[in-house]
């Protein structure tokens, strides 16, 4: 008869064991990773880049800001819509979220605005799709310009830009442009990120064709 034997691990449970033990480990610094994301979607516009822009086109509202970084006067953050008022210092602002107040850039209206947008670089086609969905007098947008073979660049921009009526246009601009970050409340200039920078123009008021 033959002896019994305890039952051996097989080199699945050991690899499963393994994996098991890589992710406690990560598992700490799960927040340090969500807050890397956010400070690498919290690229600040550099006056280069935006001032030309807006001597053109005369932006009026300012769709993906925060309190810290916004360009217009009126703008959307993540905690509703706001605007600067006109205290004795000029920099008081005043929530005139419209209902509910907390939406965003992605959820409130455009409508009848001259839009800018630098929208996080983690979620570009939401605000792509968005910007063809409102109403917009034109809306002057961001991009990082090593996407053009992603879906969203395919499916809603690179089949219309640039063509015979109609409403986007595009321009590739010179040089890498490096974005503004906060340190302590202060602006400081970045290193040049590895890519170009797109501004892709959706004019409502050039004749339209349907997308």
């Amino acid at each position: 008869m033959k002896r019994p034997r305890p039952p051996r691990k097989s080199k699945n449970a050991a690899r499963l064991h393994a994996v098991v033990q890589d992710i406690a480990e990560m598992a700490p610094k799960l927040s340090e990773l969500v807050a890397d994301l956010h400070d690498e979607d919290d690229r600040e516009t550099p006056p280069s880049v935006y001032d030309p822009l807006h001597e053109e086109f005369k932006f009026t509202l300012d769709v993906a800001a925060s309190h810290h970084n916004h360009k217009c006067r009126r703008y959307f953050a993540p905690d509703g819509m706001w605007e600067y008022g006109t205290g004795f210092d000029g920099l008081s602002r005043t929530g005139i979220g419209r209902w509910p107040l907390r939406e965003d850039g992605l959820t409130g209206s455009w409508k009848g605005e001259r839009v800018w947008c630098n929208p996080p670089f983690s979620g570009l086609r939401l605000w792509v799709e968005k910007t063809w969905d409102e109403l917009h007098e034109l809306a002057v947008m961001l991009l990082p310009n090593n996407r053009c073979e992603q879906p969203f660049w395919q499916d809603m921009i690179e089949p219309y830009r640039d063509r015979a009526g109609s409403i986007v246009t595009t321009r590739n601009l010179r040089r890498r442009r490096p974005f503004v970050h906060r340190v302590d409340g202060a602006p400081v200039v970045g290193k040049s990120p590895p890519f170009g920078l797109v501004v892709v123009i959706w004019d409502r008021r050039r004749p339209k064709v349907e997308r």
